[in-house]
């Protein structure tokens, strides 16, 4: 395998597998819903409450559809009591309450907001940090896993590269020929960024006509 040609990531992918049985390795597609703790009991975390019923929901329809995907639950919640409640509604696998994995993980993947799903592929090499607004999004399942492109459509799920990292972002009509368009202008460019792998600093999408692009749109209006 070409991940092992390289030291960095065979050592991420030791940690990696230090977190999980063979059994969750053995799956194409791994993901990972993650809550640290932020003083409040998961069950009444009210982003918590709103997204996983839609996970359980795409979840299932994945499996019935044979699609190889697996569930791990990683909580840093405060009470073994708020752990059992949330946990017993869940269909898939977690880490056990209080396991010293749980920790070492978010540091891992750098998780930050609250609840996390974090998709990565047997490897343990990331494919996104932005599960949750990618479920929102993709409610039947028909890109996923979500893997990234040099050039992404703007939506809900590209939030966290906006608020977080350097974009280009090319507005459009909205129509096919602007999206068709836009990819063949940025395509190279994005390109050769993409081929960066982990060291990519520089990100590209295009925007169409919808209310997430008007909002992001008239947002930079105002500060231009």
């Amino acid at each position: 395998m070409l991940l092992l040609q390289n030291n960095y990531k065979l050592n991420r992918f030791k940690r990696f597998s230090m977190f999980f049985s063979w059994r969750c390795l053995s799956y194409k597609v791994l993901a990972v819903l993650v809550r640290c703790s932020a003083g409040v009991s998961l069950p009444q975390c009210p982003p918590c409450k709103a997204f996983t019923p839609q996970l359980i929901d795409f979840y299932t329809k994945l499996l019935e559809e044979g699609k190889q995907l697996e569930i791990i639950f990683s909580s840093s919640d405060r009470s073994l009591d708020s752990f059992d409640q949330y946990f017993s509604q869940m269909p898939w696998l977690a880490f056990p309450y209080a396991d010293p994995r749980i920790k070492e993980l978010s540091s891992l993947y750098s998780v930050e907001g609250i609840p996390t799903l974090i998709v990565v592929d047997e490897a343990g090499k990331l494919i996104t940090k932005d599960g949750r607004p990618y479920v929102n999004e993709d409610s039947d399942g028909e890109d996923f896993p979500w893997y990234p492109a040099p050039v992404m459509e703007l939506t809900g799920a590209a939030a966290s590269k906006l608020n977080g990292d350097v974009c280009v972002v090319l507005f459009t009509e909205g129509s096919d020929e602007d999206e068709t368009l836009a990819i063949d202008l940025l395509g190279e460019t994005a390109e050769q960024h993409f081929m960066k792998g982990d060291e990519q600093s520089l990100f590209f999408f295009y925007a169409l006509d919808d209310e997430f692009c008007d909002t992001v749109r008239g947002a930079l209006m105002n500060v231009f």
